[in-house]
């Protein structure tokens, strides 16, 4: 999909019926961030459950100019030279034809959405917000990933660990991970 709203609205569609009847949180790295505030955006504009967290990931606050130059548009050497740099995808997948001739075109789209997208602090939501980032992240600076305060209108927790932009797969995964735990199981978040 190479639509935000078309994204968050089949997202929900196939989520909604279970949010009305179990807690949940939502967690979102990078673009995923993204899909993740304004997925709680769509549920607040419709008056349903809203997450019991947010929990977002690797990405500066979205009213902030992206720090990198748009990439969807890069050719395939670019765009392996921006995937290198940013140290999210193996060597191997990286020097696999087949496996970038798969990769790519999705890639791309979800580029695409971060590429385009543009937002306002406003609305503000109603849930506590927890921000996760790498402290050698060149993608989201500390400063732009404490800008997502702004977007809500109840607790706010920034957590920094050590790592790239990546940092959720490396070694700082079992702080992460424990960090999206206690988001998950705090005094807010009651998982029946």
């Amino acid at each position: 999909m190479r639509r935000l709203d078309d994204l968050v609205g089949a997202l929900l569609e196939a989520l909604l019926p279970w949010m009305r009847e179990l807690p949940f949180a939502f967690f979102g790295h990078s673009l995923g961030a993204i899909v993740a505030l304004e997925a709680a955006r769509a549920l607040a504009l419709r008056q349903a459950p809203l997450p019991r967290h947010l929990i977002l990931s690797a990405r500066a606050a979205p009213h902030l100019p992206l720090r990198r130059a748009p990439v969807a548009r890069l050719s395939r050497e670019g765009l392996k030279r921006w995937l290198r740099q940013v140290n999210g995808t193996p060597e191997a997948v990286l020097q696999s034809r087949e496996m970038m001739d798969l990769l790519l075109p999705v890639l791309r789209a979800d580029l695409e959405l971060d590429d385009n997208y543009r937002s306002t602090t406003e609305p503000r939501l109603a849930c506590p917000l927890t921000v996760l980032g790498g402290l050698n992240d060149n993608e989201a600076t500390p400063e732009e990933l404490e800008a997502w305060s702004g977007y809500t209108t109840n607790r706010f927790t920034l957590r920094l660990m050590e790592g790239d932009h990546f940092f959720v797969f490396n070694q700082a995964q079992s702080p992460a991970l424990a960090a999206v735990a206690e988001a998950c199981t705090g005094p807010d978040t009651i998982l029946a």
